[in-house]
């Protein structure tokens, strides 16, 4: 109906192929037969037209239409030319050779190997090569005989329709360049290779060809995170090599997406805003600050860098006093609560290391706890707790110990056992010290005298005899009067 309203508004000229014309599109009744109708076609719709050579009546499934030669009057038929006669409709191949008069290396023989393989894509793009102007790629630099370098346009996809183009993913994609040595022999250079290759360029200075490859991880057989993060050290410097080390082998473990989580990053002071001295610990202060930048969420190929998630997010940053001077400590506390923290929930989460540009010291950055230390949210959220809650925070508080005594790891509590501190494994009845502290704290509240509890220290001289496992002065402080505790 919709092809009937039109009939008036157009004619051929001759009633004879007004009316074939319209047969064909009266015929078309829903969209599977759309294909088979045909249009009457303006001359001046048509381009470039160029003479081929005489051709018989073609196939009518790949005729679109009908014209006419403006000059001879001659009508024409409109033919897709682009139909593959192996598919028997516009594959991939049909848009590859369609650009083949677009380009050229300059070289017959590296032609027709990118050409042949376009031609046999016909249903999956990415296996084709391409002849890649060198102009490009960007970054490049030079490792022994290969180059690396960003790829701006990224490799091939799928065809678009809409924009008659092809559609490409991984923009400024990494990839790597190596010399193409044996040109009469070119495949053979491509099967001897892990990597995947996208295409061949031409230096523009040396005017050797290279082939261009995918830069895949080993492991993953792509360019996972890894790849990305590798890219970058040459970027940043905490200043120290074991801090470096320390942070470059937590990102080259973050293969995907879900480990993340676990990467560390040198995060520089001036991504930090809103600074506020929250109290002092043990070895240092602790601060509170807003992060500019937020957690790296994942990989974007658009923009060839990190999302984030939480920007602008509280975070804390403890300070280790005359960490400037790297200390066994202050690298002993980063591993130690690195490998608590990771896939364990009851632990703080930790973001990275940054450096105070005043003191030098160097700087943890910590998932802030609004609710602040134990000690404080017991005693803001007394009237509130209900035996429910703090059997829940008693059963939280035995997995975050119950990971540490299955990693043989040891840190920073305020209620930890001494010889946890001399730097002894983790046993039983330390487990039940650091619990029976914490638990008592939580079950009891208001009623400890949390005043006279000793201040937390990381030392071997915090008790006076190593062989005493709890001070007296310790265990006074956690006398508890049970008359007064309500059971309701």
């Amino acid at each position: 109906m919709r092809f009937q309203r039109n009939f008036e508004n157009w004619t051929s000229g001759n009633n004879n192929i007004d009316k074939f014309i319209r047969d064909t599109q009266l015929s078309a009744h829903d969209n599977y037969y759309m294909d088979y109708a045909l249009e009457w076609i303006p001359y001046d719709r048509l381009r470039d037209i160029k003479y081929i050579a005489e051709v018989e009546l073609g196939n009518i499934n790949n005729t679109c239409g009908i014209t006419q030669h403006p000059e001879t009057k001659n009508y024409m038929m409109v033919l897709n030319n682009n139909i593959c006669k192996k598919c028997n409709y516009v594959c991939n191949a049909m848009h590859f050779q369609q650009n083949f008069e677009n380009w050229t290396s300059g070289n017959k023989d590296i032609d027709k190997f990118i050409q042949d393989t376009q031609l046999s894509a016909h249903h999956n793009a990415k296996i084709a090569l391409e002849w890649i102007p060198y102009d490009r790629l960007i970054a490049k630099e030079e490792s022994g005989k290969m180059y690396s370098a960003n790829w701006i346009d990224g490799n091939i996809s799928f065809w678009d329709h809409i924009n008659q183009n092809w559609k490409r993913i991984n923009h400024n994609m990494i990839v790597i360049l190596k010399n193409l040595n044996y040109l009469k022999n070119i495949l053979m250079e491509f099967t001897d290779e892990i990597n995947k290759p996208c295409g061949i360029t031409q230096h523009s200075e040396t005017k050797n060809y290279m082939i261009v490859f995918n830069n895949r991880c080993k492991k993953c057989n792509y360019a996972c995170n890894t790849m990305y993060f590798k890219r970058n050290f040459k970027n940043w410097t905490s200043g120290n090599k074991d801090i470096d080390k320390f942070i470059q082998d937590t990102q080259l473990l973050s293969h995907t997406e879900d480990e993340l989580p676990k990467v560390l990053e040198w995060i520089p002071y001036d991504r930090f805003c809103d600074m506020k001295y929250i109290a002092k610990g043990g070895f240092g202060k602790v601060y509170k600050a807003t992060w500019i930048d937020g957690i790296i969420f994942k990989w974007s190929n658009i923009t060839s860098n990190w999302e984030r998630n939480h920007k602008n997010m509280s975070v804390a940053l403890k300070s280790l006093d005359n960490s400037k001077n790297i200390t066994s400590e202050f690298i002993n506390e980063v591993m130690l609560h690195n490998k608590v923290a990771i896939d364990n929930l009851f632990v703080i989460s930790f973001y990275g290391i940054t450096q105070d540009p005043d003191t030098t010291n160097y700087m943890m950055v910590l998932d802030y706890a609004e609710n602040g230390s134990l000690r404080n949210y017991l005693n803001k959220k007394y009237d509130e707790l209900n035996w429910n809650s703090k059997i829940d925070y008693i059963y939280d508080v035995t997995l975050g110990l119950k990971k540490n005594a299955k990693n043989n790891t040891y840190g920073v509590l305020p209620y930890i056992a001494p010889e946890i501190l001399r730097g002894q494994d983790y046993t039983k009845s330390a487990i039940f010290i650091v619990l029976g502290a914490h638990s008592e704290a939580i079950y009891t509240s208001r009623l400890l005298d949390f005043n006279n509890l000793p201040e937390p220290k990381n030392s071997d001289d915090y008790y006076e005899q190593d062989d005493i496992i709890i001070s007296k002065e310790f265990s006074d402080s956690l006398q508890i009067d049970i008359s007064q505790l309500n059971f309701n």
